[in-house]
């Protein structure tokens, strides 16, 4: 688990999804989507509509000063996540607007990527085939709010 700097992952989200927003919607994986790629110390978010592609690299919390990965590197995980309805760029407006206020400096989320889109407490009866599993993106904001978004 990575945890982030709530700020500063929404200020990546929030300026990378612009690309996203108007795309068009029959091309489903570049609608209202980031693109997210998970390495050791951190995540680069990145989102196109096919004209115009932005990306930025979101520290995790305590490394800003690691070097961001090369394109060459291969993240050990990605996601395309599909923020169909706004609910992440809510949140993470939200916490953005938190995160500049004094009493909340230093507020810390999290991001996990591919997590089971179904609950674990869910009856194994009820619970999809082997390898079918759908998949989610979580932003979590510990103790207060989380996200679940669909993955492309």
């Amino acid at each position: 688990m990575i945890t982030l700097d709530a700020g500063t992952l929404a200020r990546g989200w929030l300026a990378v999804a612009t690309a996203s927003k108007g795309a068009d919607g029959s091309r489903p994986a570049l609608h209202r989507t980031v693109y997210i790629e998970q390495f050791d110390h951190g995540f680069r978010l990145s989102a196109t509509d096919s004209y115009i592609l932005l990306y930025c690299w979101v520290p995790e919390k305590h490394s800003e000063f690691h070097p961001e990965p090369g394109f060459d590197e291969i993240p050990f995980a990605s996601a395309v996540a599909i923020d169909r309805y706004g609910r992440a760029a809510g949140l993470l407006q939200h916490l953005l607007t938190l995160s500049k206020s004094d009493d909340h400096k230093g507020l810390e989320c999290t991001l996990h990527l591919n997590v089971e889109w179904q609950p674990e407490e869910a009856d194994p009866a009820d619970r999809q085939l082997d390898g079918f599993d759908a998949l989610a993106v979580r932003i979590e904001y510990p103790d207060s709010e989380r996200v679940q978004l669909p993955v492309y």
